[in-house]
């Protein structure tokens, strides 16, 4: 018993660490500026 206690534990960090790491990875995606085309004809020149 004691065993699937430290193994539910252990997934449990897992599951949060990466849900973590996927949260912030899509909460920096969301913050970089969005290029509008008139800023892409602007850097072109």
């Amino acid at each position: 018993m004691k065993k699937i206690l430290v193994a539910i534990s252990i997934l449990a960090v897992f599951a949060i660490g990466f849900g973590f790491i996927f949260a912030t990875h899509d909460a920096a995606k969301s913050e970089q500026p969005k290029t509008t085309e008139k800023t892409k004809k602007h850097r072109q020149r």
